[in-house]
Order: C-alpha cells, then sequence, then structure tokens
C-alpha cells in the first residue's frame, strides 16, 4: 500500500482542531451550567444555550457520511467527521441537523433526536393503520421509547431536545381526502381506536342512529357499531375535525408525558408539522414547549404567521428546502432573512446537506458558490432576529 494511505494526512489534524475546539470550549462550559431552554425577550423568541447566551439554531439536515466517496476523499469515516463539523461552522451553522449520523451528536455540537414515536408504536399511514392513541398500550409505547432514546441523553450538554415523529400525515392520513375518523371507523371491532370513535359519535348525536343518517347522509343503519364507511356531508367534515381533535389532544400530551418523565432536562419541541396541518392538531400542539414546521413555499411568512396565531409557541423550522431557482444562493438569504425576521423562530435547518441543492454533492465535493452564498447569509441572521419586532 503507498506511504500516503498508512501516514496520517496533515489535514486532518487541522480540520479536527478547527471544527472541535469551539464545540469543546461550549462543552467545558456547559457541563457547569445548564441545558437549552427557551425564553422570550421583547417578543422575540430566543433559545438560550446551556452557558446562558442568546442562540439562534441555524442546522443542515442529512449530514451523513458519502459511502461512494470513502475511497477518495477520506482515509476514514473520523476524518469524514471531522471536516464534516469543520464545513458546519465554516458556512456557519451552529447545529446538526435531523436525519444526520448520529455520531456526530458525540462532538457536543447541538442537536435535536427524533424519536419516531408512531412508527415504533406501530403506525403504517401508507397502509391504511394510524396510531391507535386510544390503545392503553400506547402510552406503555410511548414510556418505553422514550426511556430508551431519551432517558440515556439526560446528561447530554448537547442535545437541544426531542421530537416525538416527523411524519404524521395530519391532514390526510389515509391518502388524498381521507380523514382519522375514517381510518379508526375501519379499525377491527376490538380495537380500542375504533370503540373510541363509535362511542365519539354516539355521544356527538345523542345515540340517535337516525339522527347520525341524516346528518352524513347515509342510509340508516340500525346501530351505531355498523358505521364503517365515512359521509360527504359538511355534518361529517365537522365530525371528522372534532374526532381529529381528540386523536391529536391524546397524541401529543401522551408524547410530553413520556418524553418529559425520562427526561426532565431537554425540551420537547413537539412533531414536525406541514403548514397544511388542520388546526385541531396545532392547538393539540401546544401542549409542547415549541412547535416545529417544514416549510416548502417561497414565502414562509404566512405559515409562520398561522402556526404562531394558533399556538402561540416559539417555532422551530425543522426542515426547509427551495424551488429550483437560478440563483440558489440568492433564494436561500431571502429565505433565512425572512425566517429570522420573524420574532416567533428560534431556529431553522436547511433541508439538504448532500444532493442536487446541497452543500456538498453526492460524492462530498463542495458546491462552492452555493456553499459560500449560505454562509455569508447565515452570517447575518442573528443579528437580524435581534431587531425582530
Amino acid at each position: 500500500m503507498p506511504a500516503s494511505r498508512c501516514s496520517p494526512r496533515p489535514w486532518v489534524l487541522r480540520v479536527w482542531v478547527t471544527a472541535l475546539l469551539p464545540f469543546v470550549l461550549l462543552a467545558a462550559a456547559a457541563a457547569q451550567i445548564g441545558y437549552f431552554r427557551l425564553q422570550a425577550e421583547d417578543g422575540t423568541w430566543w433559545l438560550i444555550d446551556p452557558n446562558g447566551q442568546n442562540a439562534l439554531l441555524i442546522g443542515a439536515n442529512g449530514m451523513r457520511f458519502p459511502a461512494a466517496a470513502a475511497k477518495t476523499l477520506y482515509p476514514d469515516e473520523d476524518a469524514w467527521q471531522f471536516e464534516a463539523l469543520a464545513r458546519l461552522k465554516r458556512w456557519r451553522f451552529n447545529t446538526i441537523g435531523l436525519e444526520s449520523d448520529a455520531r456526530l451528536w458525540n462532538y457536543r455540537v447541538p442537536y435535536v433526536m427524533d424519536l419516531h414515536i408512531a412508527a415504533h408504536a406501530g403506525a403504517g399511514w401508507k397502509a391504511g393503520r394510524p396510531l391507535d392513541v386510544f390503545d392503553p398500550s400506547f402510552a406503555q409505547q410511548a414510556q418505553t421509547i422514550a426511556n430508551e432514546g431519551a432517558l440515556p441523553r439526560t446528561p447530554d450538554h448537547g442535545l437541544v431536545g426531542y421530537l416525538s415523529d416527523d411524519d404524521i400525515p395530519w391532514a390526510a392520513p389515509g391518502g388524498a381526502g381521507e380523514t382519522m375518523l375514517a381510518l379508526y371507523l375501519r379499525l377491527p371491532e376490538e380495537a380500542p381506536g375504533r370503540q373510541a370513535a363509535v362511542h365519539f359519535l354516539r355521544l356527538r348525536y345523542h345515540d340517535n342512529i337516525r339522527r347520525w343518517s341524516q346528518a352524513w347522509g347515509r342510509k340508516r343503519l340500525k346501530d351505531f357499531d355498523e358505521i364503517r364507511a365515512p359521509g360527504t356531508t359538511a355534518a361529517y367534515r365537522a365530525d371528522a375535525e372534532a374526532f381529529l381533535s381528540e386523536v391529536a389532544a391524546r397524541y401529543f400530551q401522551t408524547c410530553a408525558d413520556a418524553i418529559h418523565q425520562a427526561d426532565p432536562n431537554h425540551l420537547y419541541l413537539g412533531a414536525v408539522l406541514a403548514p397544511d396541518a388542520p388546526e385541531p392538531v396545532w392547538i393539540a400542539a401546544r401542549i409542547a414547549d415549541a412547535v416545529a414546521l417544514e416549510l416548502t413555499a417561497a414565502d414562509p411568512r404566512p405559515a409562520l404567521a398561522r402556526a404562531y396565531r394558533l399556538t402561540g409557541k416559539p417555532i422551530w423550522v425543522a426542515a426547509f428546502g427551495l424551488d429550483a431557482a437560478a440563483d440558489r444562493g440568492a433564494a436561500y438569504s431571502r429565505f433565512v432573512r425572512a425566517l429570522a425576521a420573524t420574532p416567533a423562530v428560534f431556529g431553522f435547518d436547511w433541508n439538504e446537506w448532500s444532493g442536487p441543492q446541497g452543500l456538498v454533492n453526492a460524492a462530498g465535493e463542495p458546491n462552492a458558490a452555493f456553499a459560500a452564498a449560505v454562509a455569508q447569509a447565515n452570517a447575518a441572521v442573528s443579528q437580524l432576529h435581534a431587531q425582530a419586532h
């Protein structure tokens, strides 16, 4: 084997020191002081870091080892980790985003952990299998998942907090036009969720099946236990929204209880919601310490205004992307400036570390022009947020 493959490369040490020194200093202070928390100052929300300083989270999602480039760019995966962290700092990010290599968490760089509670508890949305929040085992499963994921991280000063999930399709859980009520009514007879849905309709219509039949525009059945198919009327849509409110409230409360029981030191950031998430879901999400939002529209301000109006909670933009643009750097700058100028926003994550719109290409090499524009934009956002009102 050539000597160059055996001897350490000089840049590895340089990258290592450059990347880790600021985070090591932060970790030393954090170990003595505290954990991340949220605080509003003159109407503007900030994340307060373990050292007591105002911080605006700026992250990049999908920081993963480019296996295809392993033999050509990096002597080993440790070298990639050091360089990835150096790039993160050089491009003026301060947070490891979602769907990133968990080994990067070991360097006390701020990060958020997604517990994927619904998926681990058996939800299969694409298969038409909802999370049954009325099943007593759900609370037990949520606590087990939180204990396994969160309990070991209780003393971690680099951890900002937890998401319970990032992919629950609240607006159409069973596909276009579907509702949560319809999914629950199709559960097996013995399922607690179906029984809860039937009980909900009994109460809603005072146990009068004729009244229900008229409201839903459906052929009269003998009893509420026979209801299987959804309706099409305005009354059905109102019932579906009211039932969704009960499902969402139980989901967020159960997750909040489980996470805070397992780890009282860190924040519960809710579940990532799409801008079109129904109003009852946003209202139920108030139980969390903050709300998490995914954005894709060119102008984020309407979605941010709606989220804050419905919850009154600080907002973390857990993922945002851009439509194909002639000048992605300029588009990125406009977008993050709009985010930073919103008093309720305390952080945001760019959705693509690697890929067609990424900071690096599939081979792990920087998209230099875009990365430079991103670094310049990121450098300005904290001051802009300080001036938000």
